[in-house]
């Protein structure tokens, strides 16, 4: 079997391609701790001691600050915090996972063959034909991937009380007052 490096070379930029936008897509735990402005208009009672969190604010020194602020919140929403944040670890590594084999299989398959040649079929314009090749190769890994994200984004989100509005895009409070 000839050796050809230039596939190689391919399978490795589209792996560390995915890694970025795993990187780029993924919030941290403080990017979840920021409450929604949908979120503070809800009936809910606020998941810390305000209080608490109010006194924390004026501590000058950031440790004893971040120490108090943490006391101020109750330990079942820190269970929750701490259960929210591993299962986004986890589903980083399901995403990157799940992108790296649809990517692998589409050149093992042999579809990303097919859209080369579907690209050159179009335009004799080499640019042209890297830039269609990569548009259906993107638009197949985001509808195949369409599940898993509608999941993390979408229903687990719901579930942990951090989205307010539902998929056709009008807010539960709104269907409250109707």
């Amino acid at each position: 079997m000839e050796q050809r490096p230039g596939l190689w070379i391919s399978l490795v930029l589209i792996l560390l391609s995915s890694q970025v936008a795993v990187a780029r897509a993924g919030g941290g735990p403080a990017a979840e701790a920021v409450p929604s402005a949908g979120a503070a208009a809800s009936a809910k009672p606020a998941p810390y001691d305000a209080d608490k969190a109010k006194a924390a604010s004026q501590i000058v020194d950031p440790e004893a600050a971040t120490r108090a602020y943490l006391d101020s919140v109750s330990p079942e929403r820190r269970a929750q915090t701490k259960s929210y944040a591993h299962g986004n670890y986890v589903f980083q590594i399901l995403d990157f996972v799940v992108s790296s084999a649809l990517m692998i299989l589409l050149i093992v398959l042999g579809i990303s063959v097919r859209f080369r040649n579907l690209a050159r079929r179009i335009t004799q314009v080499r640019l042209l034909q890297r830039a269609l090749y990569w548009i259906q190769f993107f638009v197949t890994l985001n509808v195949i991937g369409f599940p898993l994200t509608l999941y993390t984004n979408y229903y687990r989100e719901t579930h942990y009380g951090l989205l307010s509005q539902s998929l056709g895009g009008s807010s539960p409070i709104r269907e409250r007052r109707s």
